[in-house]
């Protein structure tokens, strides 16, 4: 039996190579997919943890928390962990250009509130419908760009709105 030789190598010290560089070029294919697939959800507005790690965006938002507290003590974020900004759609994007690079922004939107609400808010869902004319013509008016529910109370001297359900506080629906 004849064995294979290339430049001095003989196939059972060059069989370890090759696996290896194999075992490179599947790492390197599955890391070029979870970048296509983290830029895919990216597009439609969803973060993936293939492009921030869970453990960076934790870090970052416990120290944007200990920041908020620094400037003013009543205020915290509402979701302080990551589950919210991965499921929810709240993310977007800018391309920053310095010279011959390109730069990816990643913005968060990190929802805030009070502490301390002078009283519970209640949450209202808004529902629109068409508005007849005054002279009785075949012209209406509809309103457009509303909130899907306000979050209300007259006890309050703030109030917030949303546009879907997931984007509610930290309170069962009703």
């Amino acid at each position: 039996m004849q064995s294979l030789k290339i430049e001095g190598y003989t196939a059972q010290r060059l069989l370890p190579v090759i696996i290896e560089q194999i075992s490179n070029i599947v790492i390197h294919f599955h890391e070029i997919e979870s970048l296509y697939l983290a830029l895919k959800d990216f597009l439609v507005g969803r973060l993936s943890h293939h492009l921030i790690e869970t453990e960076i965006l934790q870090d970052h938002l416990n120290f944007l928390g200990e920041t908020i507290k620094k400037h003013n003590h009543r205020a915290q974020i509402v979701y302080p962990y990551v589950h919210y900004y991965y499921a929810s759609g709240n993310v977007a994007s800018g391309f920053y250009k310095f010279r011959d690079e390109n730069t990816l922004v990643i913005v968060i939107n990190v929802p805030l509130t009070i502490s301390d609400l002078a009283a519970p808010m209640q949450i209202w869902q808004v529902h629109t419908f068409p508005l007849l004319s005054p002279d009785g013509a075949a012209y209406y008016t509809e309103l457009t760009q509303t909130p899907k529910y306000v979050i209300y109370s007259s006890k309050n001297k703030y109030y917030a709105v949303a546009n879907d359900r997931q984007n509610l506080p930290c309170t069962q629906y009703q």
